[in-house]
């Protein structure tokens, strides 16, 4: 959609980039009580091997954010001669994406055994009372977490083509982009399951082997947020004088990384 004919002296300045933040704040993970198991007269209760409550979590790859175009906010300028065109902030023309909700990966509250991430707290087992004639606990192993690779919080800018301006004549023109602060991703809190078994009243209750409770989460790549095209805001100016175009503050909603090679074509590029 652009062509550039004649620019002299253009000027193309990115002063700062804040990059994302992505923030697990607080995980509290399993919890498996049993409080009181009661028995009848004559009541035999024998637990020959229990390894419960095993929590095994061997790759999460959570919260990706992927834009993978975005060709945004295009100017066209057909003639310009001696004119002065200043924005000091844009917001129609500006993404800007401050509280990410459904871009955002939150997890309140898990039910049906999930572990979690950064203060684990998890998987423990208690057993309060238990009346029997005959309690026979002969191994247990309990209450086992693993956590393998957590890898957390991706966010992935494939290309973005912004701000695209066609210009067919341009003399002295300035841009100037003096502040991009991308956007954060907040996981506050994730509180996960709670099992509880709070009586258990039997005449014969014979374990020989159990293997319980155990919670096997083999890969996660949850919450992923995908923006694939995104084409806004139009401006049009068809005969300006002289031009500087300025802008002060710019609120983008991803991190863009400009090298050397890249400033002709966000200049070529404000147009398309």
């Amino acid at each position: 959609m652009g062509q550039v004919t004649a620019i002299t002296a253009n000027t193309t300045t990115v002063t700062a980039i804040t990059a994302n933040t992505t923030t697990v704040t607080a995980i509290t993970a399993n919890t498996t009580t049993v409080t009181a198991i009661t028995a009848n007269t004559a009541n035999t209760t024998t637990v020959t091997a229990i390894t419960a409550n095993t929590t095994t979590v061997t790759a999460i790859t959570a919260n990706t954010t992927t834009v993978t175009a975005i060709t945004a906010n295009t100017t066209t300028v057909t003639a310009i001669t001696a004119n002065t065109t200043t924005v000091t902030a844009i917001t129609a023309n500006t993404t800007t994406v401050t509280a990410i909700t459904a871009n955002t990966t939150t997890v309140a509250a898990i039910t049906a055994n999930t572990t979690t991430v950064t203060a684990i707290s998890a998987n423990t087992t208690t057993v309060k009372a238990i009346s029997a004639n005959t309690t026979t606990v002969a191994a247990i192993t309990a209450n086992t977490t693993t956590v393998t690779a957590i890898t957390a919080n991706t966010i992935t800018f494939a290309a973005i083509t912004a701000h695209t301006t066609t210009v067919t004549a341009i003399t002295a023109n300035t841009t100037t982009v003096t502040a991009i602060t991308a956007n954060t991703t907040t996981v506050t809190a994730i509180t996960a399951n709670t099992t509880t078994v709070t009586a258990i009243t039997a005449n014969t209750t014979t374990v020989t082997a159990i293997t319980a409770n155990t919670i096997t989460v083999t890969a996660i790549t949850a919450h992923t947020t995908t923006v694939t095209a995104i084409t806004t805001d139009t401006t049009t100016v068809t005969a300006i004088t002289a031009n500087t175009i300025t802008v002060m503050n710019v609120s983008a909603s991803s991190v863009i990384t400009i090298p050397t090679s890249m400033i002709s074509l966000l200049v070529s590029g404000l147009v398309c």
